[in-house]
């Protein structure tokens, strides 16, 4: 049966990898994976210890033994500043929703005062659109009933000439007379 040489490698290197069998068998099973790869051919088996050399697996202790122990003071550190960090990201978000909703507010009102300007523009102008047609109306009304007063006027200037003609005419009369 031929097996993954990589994931053969990180079964062994890992340490919290743990088998129904236990310690030991892990360990022999590590080294009969090794002695397979080893059978193999001298290409195959520079190949994979030039690979298991390069793996990260290299890296870590290869038995429960080699890792240090863990410092409780350590993961209670961890733990409280995860929670700080929970703290203040809950903070953050609950800041940035009261953030939002008043820009909402804002602009709703924002948007609500310029509908209402608009709105009352439309009405100002339709208003004086009416104003305006009603004033030239008016202005057509007053130039019709006007009229007369036109033909009255032409009337006055007519008897305004006849009058300056018979002045002109009894001053050229009573200027004979005189001389006369």
């Amino acid at each position: 049966v031929f097996e993954f040489p990589l994931q053969n490698n990180l079964m062994c290197a890992n340490p919290m990898t743990k088998e129904s069998s236990g310690l030991s068998s892990r360990t022999s099973s590590c080294r009969s994976i090794a002695s397979i790869s080893s059978g193999n051919s001298s290409a195959m088996g520079a190949s994979l210890t030039s690979e298991m050399s390069r793996s990260p697996s290299s890296q870590f202790p290869h038995s429960p033994i080699d890792i240090p122990p863990i410092d409780p003071m350590a993961v209670m550190e961890l733990e409280m500043a995860a929670k700080r960090v929970a703290d203040n990201v809950d903070l953050l978000m609950g800041n940035l929703r009261s953030n939002l909703h008043k820009m909402s507010a804002i602009t709703v009102g924002c948007l609500d005062a310029y509908k209402k300007s608009v709105d009352t523009t439309c009405d100002s102008v339709d208003s004086s659109i009416k104003s305006m047609y009603a004033l030239m109306a008016k202005c057509e009304e007053l130039s019709k009933s006007m009229q007369p007063v036109y033909q009255l006027g032409n009337q006055i200037k007519e008897i305004k000439r006849l009058l300056d003609r018979f002045e002109s005419q009894l001053s050229e009369k009573g200027g004979k007379t005189k001389t006369g």
